[in-house]
């Protein structure tokens, strides 16, 4: 039976959703334990059957990060009424709509000076431009309206339902920030699987040049970042990497050929890259050690 693939309800820069179909029938049948190391939107977790699950999201910028956390956290933890009752709520208290700017404007204004909690920032997420939200260097929210484009749309409600219905007889779902480099991967081995979806290295896009308040992604961590997957090899854990072969990349094209190259087909499309790297066309991989 052909699996039916839900999106997450969080449309977050590095989303998969465009991948999904074909990174899913590449991860082993069984897994024990599942962990995604770069969560983002948790659109992979979502769509992987394991025994168990870990969401670690270490943020696209490879720091700790509680924003995109906390509403991943809360969309799993909150009943799909009480989520949808509280949005509603908010949209009525400032008159959100696709044409309300003012409205939006006031609930950022609100968010950054003390309404700080995952659902106030979850609905702005909603009504910000391409449904993306983004945040300057002093971590304030600064994502602009999306006029006559983006409101709570039914869609987004069918994704929260599809989310609350795949995980509803499950295990709780853990949730953490920490840093990827930071992970006690000690326990884990050949019967569960480290999925890790890091920045692009050398990719042109701000959401990994450290200009925003978060940690950029550079050398060091490409480097760090390889090492810890050979040492996971060593150990006997399953891991499966995603990456992008356009760049000029000289840490990946070093290394990768000791490990199962498996190419995607398709753009991928949800990424803030600036438009010299939306011009060249994607080779999209996904790396295995089995």
């Amino acid at each position: 039976m052909n699996q039916e693939y839900i999106k997450s309800p969080v449309n977050y820069v590095g989303n998969k959703y465009r991948l999904i179909k074909q990174i899913i029938p590449l991860f082993p049948k069984k897994i024990s334990m599942f962990v995604d190391t770069f969560g983002g939107s948790g659109t992979v977790l979502m769509n992987t059957e394991a025994d168990y699950y870990i969401y670690a999201d270490y943020y696209i910028y490879n720091d700790i990060n509680p924003y995109v956390s906390s509403i991943v956290s809360g969309l799993f933890a909150t009943p799909y009424d009480e989520i949808i009752k509280q949005i509603e709520n908010i949209i009525s208290e400032y008159d959100l709509s696709m044409i309300n700017k003012e409205g939006f404007e006031r609930l950022r204004d609100s968010y950054n000076n003390g309404r700080k909690d995952w659902i106030t920032l979850y609905t702005l997420m909603c009504h910000s431009f391409n449904h993306q939200f983004r945040f300057n260097n002093k971590h304030e929210y600064n994502s602009s309206f999306g006029k006559n484009r983006s409101y709570f749309s039914d869609r987004q409600r069918q994704d929260l339902l599809a989310l609350k219905q795949r995980f509803e007889n499950k295990d709780p779902i853990i949730v953490s920030s920490k840093n990827a480099f930071n992970f006690d991967f000690s326990d884990f081995d050949e019967n569960d699987l480290i999925y890790f979806d890091p920045p692009y290295f050398n990719s042109v896009g701000n959401y990994n040049d450290g200009k925003r308040g978060f940690e950029g992604w550079t050398a060091e961590h490409e480097k760090k970042l390889y090492e810890l997957l050979d040492r996971l090899d060593e150990q006997g854990t399953r891991w499966a990497l995603s990456n992008n072969l356009k760049y000029n990349n000289e840490f990946l094209d070093a290394w990768k050929d000791k490990y199962n190259i498996h190419y995607l087909s398709g753009d991928y499309l949800n990424c803030n890259y600036h438009k010299k790297d939306r011009e060249t066309k994607d080779i999209e991989v996904l790396i295995t050690n089995y």
